[in-house]
């Protein structure tokens, strides 16, 4: 789903870890690790939260995601 964005700076993701408890419920908790790069430039705190903010935006709308 992810890779169907427009992110170039977004080079990889991957799952690290999945928990599941009595107190989630049906839900999953689930870490994602995240591989950012660009080519032409340092990245900057406001590049990589932007980023990270469709991502997010992505995984609430299609998976029903949160952070916790």
């Amino acid at each position: 789903m992810l890779k169907s964005l427009d992110l170039p700076m977004l080079k990889d993701s991957y799952p690290v870890d999945i928990y599941e408890d009595e107190k989630l419920g049906e839900k999953k908790s689930l870490t994602v690790r995240f591989f950012i790069q660009s080519m032409e430039k340092t990245l900057e705190d406001s590049d990589i939260e932007a980023l990270m903010d469709q991502v997010m935006t992505a995984l609430k709308t299609e998976c029903k995601a949160e952070l916790r």
